[in-house]
């Protein structure tokens, strides 16, 4: 158990009379936690990385190394977008004055609140 999140999931797993998978290994978790922040696999330099840091903190390390990465930016910048569609038709119809460039989408993202940025774009 490594936090009260681990206890709260295997209470209930225990209630229901299942299980918990077994850990997944270092490379499968560097993989998992790099596809869900930025999208991309791990390149073969950061897998080796990785797994040459032995510290207790090489998880948490990577995790903010890849919040901070322009990758991060641009995963979380496609529901913005989205956000800024009208009626929830797709792409097809954006509302007058939301559309801006992709850089400046990812840059708000990264350095602004949720609720701050959802403002500016209803205030366009």
């Amino acid at each position: 158990m490594r936090n009260p999140i681990d206890a709260f999931v295997l209470q209930r797993l225990e209630r229901a009379g299942l299980q918990p998978s077994p850990q997944a290994d270092r490379a499968i978790l560097l993989r998992r936690v790099t596809l869900d922040l930025t999208g991309l696999p791990p390149t073969p330099l950061e897998l080796d990385a990785f797994l040459a840091d032995t510290s207790p903190t090489a998880y948490e390390k990577v995790v903010d190394r890849l919040l901070q990465s322009p990758r991060y930016g641009e995963r979380m910048a496609f529901p913005w977008l989205e956000a800024a569609v009208e009626g929830g038709k797709g792409l097809s119809r954006v509302r007058e004055g939301a559309l801006c460039q992709l850089d400046e989408v990812v840059a708000v993202t990264r350095h602004q609140e949720a609720t701050l940025f959802m403002s500016e774009l209803q205030d366009h």
